[in-house]
């Protein structure tokens, strides 16, 4: 189906989803919502990603109809070295309450651009689906107190015993069996503790500011809950220009603008919403211009408040959507063109009996 004939009670329907306050924190979510073909069976996929790297991820497989008799779940790069060597794959588990569901977990044992690859065997044959996945730690744990002096005082232990083997063998290594030491051999034996004392601190020392520096670059590449910024701007003749500014270490030291990648064929897609009832929707494609920000000419707009989300993928194929608002007035435009369309319905308004409760155009209602 083209983006023109879209279905726009469902779409307004999702796009109610990430707008409303409640369920907000899904933009920027690593976890990935997929739905394609594999070969003859449409499925739709959740992957749950783990918080920290490695880690399990969960994954969800519902096929549209009820002939797939088995899924297998393996975790392989998209490009670069290894990307077509897999291990054997895991079974996932067939839901007892539904036939058509499957659940399984796969290790994800390293970040960037990785993908989950889903083999499917049914009564019409087999058929392979590769589900790409932001592999990102999400954040740090924490060590345990009770194991971190654990550790503490095993190197404690095992400091006092390098010391004591270093005294000893300077000490007493040359000495035949039941001579005493001597002055000098105590003398020595002293100064090589305090030798080895010295190293050990000074080995210790060392790792703890590789650890410091380790544990900041870990933050640094560690997977950001907070959207980028969609910073938009209204110039002369309808020309929208729009900035994405990232947020944390992660933007700021890795993920360059001018580096975004095409996704179905577009370096961004950029939805307009109008706030706050939803009852019209432009999906557009604004192009990158010099120094990383994107511009569009827009078509004929209405005026009003206009929730921003313009999905973007960075250079190590990462996707990420940046949000925003912007108060638009009216706008004579260009008629729509390429792969650009928009949508209209009814307001989406709260009933009397329930704020929390939306009556949709199609008759469903949400809450």
């Amino acid at each position: 189906m083209s983006e023109h004939r879209m279905c726009i009670p469902s779409f307004l329907m999702a796009l109610s989803l990430v707008v409303c306050a409640p369920a907000n924190a899904h933009v920027g979510s690593a976890d990935v919502f997929y739905e394609n073909d594999a070969g003859p069976y449409h499925v739709f996929v959740t992957v749950r990603m783990p918080k920290v790297i490695p880690g399990l991820a969960q994954v969800e497989i519902r096929s549209e109809s009820n002939d797939v008799h088995e899924v297998r779940l393996n975790v392989l790069r998209l490009s670069g070295f290894g990307y077509k060597l897999q291990a054997v794959p895991d079974l996932a588990q067939r839901s007892p309450q539904d036939p058509r569901f499957f659940v399984g977990s796969v290790w994800v044992m390293e970040t960037y651009d990785l993908q989950v690859r889903i083999q499917i065997d049914g009564a019409r044959g087999k058929a392979d689906l590769g589900v790409p996945i932001p592999a990102f730690a999400q954040n740090t744990l924490r060590m345990q107190k009770s194991l971190g002096a654990l550790l503490f005082g095993c190197m404690i232990f095992l400091s006092i015993g390098i010391v004591s083997v270093v005294g000893a063998s300077v000490r007493e290594a040359q000495l035949q069996s039941g001579e005493a030491p001597t002055v000098n051999g105590l003398r020595r034996a002293r100064t090589a503790m305090v030798g080895a004392l010295a190293f050990l601190l000074i080995v210790v020392c060392l790792g703890n500011a590789w650890r410091k520096v380790d544990a900041s670059n870990t933050q640094a590449q560690t997977w950001s809950s907070n959207s980028p910024n969609a910073l938009a701007t209204l110039q002369t003749a309808g020309r929208l220009l729009l900035r994405v500014q990232g947020q944390g270490e992660l933007w700021t030291t890795y993920i360059k603008s001018e580096k975004f990648i095409p996704d179905h064929g577009h370096l961004m897609h950029l939805f307009l919403i109008r706030l706050p009832y939803m009852d019209r929707m432009y999906h557009l494609h604004p192009e990158r211009i010099e120094g990383g920000s994107f511009l569009k000419n827009l078509p004929t707009v209405f005026a009003g408040k206009y929730q921003i989300f313009a999905d973007i993928v960075d250079d190590n194929g990462v996707p990420w959507t940046a949000v925003g608002q912007i108060e638009l007035p009216n706008v004579a435009g260009m008629p729509l063109s390429g792969d650009d369309s928009q949508a209209s319905e009814g307001p989406l308004t709260p009933t009397k009996d329930d704020a929390t409760l939306a009556q949709l155009p199609d008759g469903g209602r949400m809450i």
